[in-house]
């Protein structure tokens, strides 16, 4: 009689841990710009937000806006996952989920002169607005914003700018003489072809580069390393055409940043934090910063500071001022043709939706492979999306 064969062995297969595991988080929100707190840490961070290389297993979402009820949400992170939240209660006009919000190429500035009523130009083209006025649409980088007034004189009717995507820039004019420029060679042997902004304004200038300064007293150059905002300030005693070694200070000093409405963005110096309000920015050098604070569909609002070691965390709040938007939904026959407002090549093709677009008349230019097309007089209404379509199938 035959023996039986002993049954095979069954090894279990060993237990994955998930926690050892990395994954993505998207947390959505409608309307966007709400806070989100992650595990019951504030992260700095506002709707829509992509958070990376978190831990597998549960973690708790809370989003909350000024004036609703937070919303809370426990998932079980085991893959690449995203939340969507509906914050209830609220009266306030929303864009929707903004899921495509950090693929944006363009941003806008808000162009304000005293007296009001100046014609706005934009890279040399008149763009049939008058200050003030939300310019909103333009393609991340470098512009120039000149106004023009009859009888009257600007201490300077031209300035650079640089666009940040999905935020607003801020620009005043004011009527008088002149204002007195010094042309300055600025070099650093420890940030050589690094970046800095002069008083408070980034304009892609990297070491060495030879710029223009406004002012003689308290002018000051910034750098931002990574980590901490350093500056130093500018001796009243340097010439125009000379050369300036800049040696930048430590950066011992924190700030407290708030705004209300709450979830704005912050930048010192022109520098982007990638953190929203309120929160506390640390490694900033002692002396003059300028802090702005951006908030899709508010005017960007700015506050000169001065701080000094040892005095504790500085406060600073900026009370920001909503203004009437509507959006812009952009099609073509065929597709993938690129999109102009203003003039100029927003960065964008279609299709594509513009939102948070200052309310009046546009003029909307397609151009695909297969020809162009200019759309005259589309207008933006409050709140709503009005649909511009282009048949370039033709042309």
């Amino acid at each position: 009689m035959a023996r039986a064969e002993p049954a095979p062995t069954v090894t279990a297969a060993p237990a994955v841990d998930i926690t050892a595991m990395r994954f993505g988080l998207t947390v959505l929100s409608d309307p966007p710009g709400a806070l989100v707190d992650l595990d019951g840490e504030y992260t700095g961070r506002t709707t829509p937000a992509a958070f990376t290389g978190l831990s597998g297993g549960n973690h708790t979402v809370r989003v909350r806006m000024d004036g609703a009820e937070p919303v809370e949400r426990t998932i079980l992170l085991d893959h690449d996952d995203e939340v969507v939240v509906e914050i209830p209660g609220l009266a306030s006009p929303s864009p929707g989920l903004l899921r495509n919000w950090e693929q944006n190429h363009y941003g806008g500035v808000y162009v304000d002169s005293f007296p009001e009523g100046a014609e706005i130009y934009v890279d040399g083209r008149k763009v049939n607005r008058k200050t003030p006025d939300v310019i909103y649409g333009l393609k991340e980088g470098l512009h120039t914003i000149k106004v023009k007034k009859e009888g009257i004189t600007f201490s300077s009717d031209k300035e650079r700018i640089w666009i940040e995507k999905n935020a607003i820039a801020r620009v005043t004019f004011t009527s008088g003489n002149a204002e007195l420029t010094r042309s300055l060679t600025f070099e650093s042997e420890d940030y050589a072809q690094k970046p800095f902004s002069i008083n408070g304004r980034y304009l892609s200038d990297r070491f060495p580069k030879k710029v223009e300064v406004s002012g003689i007293g308290g002018s000051y150059i910034t750098i931002y390393d990574g980590e901490s905002y350093r500056s130093y300030r500018i001796p009243a005693a340097v010439e125009s055409n000379d050369t300036v070694d800049a040696v930048f200070s430590d950066a011992p000093c924190s700030l407290l940043v708030t705004s209300a409405p709450a979830g704005a963005a912050i930048s010192i110096d022109g520098f982007q934090t990638g953190f929203a309000t309120p929160y506390v920015v640390d490694n900033i050098s002692e002396g003059k910063h300028l802090v702005s604070v951006s908030k899709p569909g508010y005017i960007t609002g700015e506050r000169e500071v001065l701080l000094t070691d040892g005095s504790g965390d500085a406060t600073v709040k900026v009370a920001l001022e909503p203004y009437t938007w509507g959006s812009l939904e952009v099609s073509s026959d065929p597709a993938g043709a690129r999109i102009y407002l203003f003039g100029r090549d927003t960065g964008e093709v279609t299709p594509h939706t513009f939102h948070y677009l200052d309310i009046g008349s546009y003029s909307v230019k397609v151009v695909g492979k297969s020809g162009s097309k200019t759309i005259e007089d589309v207008t933006i209404v409050p709140y709503s999306t009005v649909e511009c379509h282009a048949d370039l199938a033709g042309s």
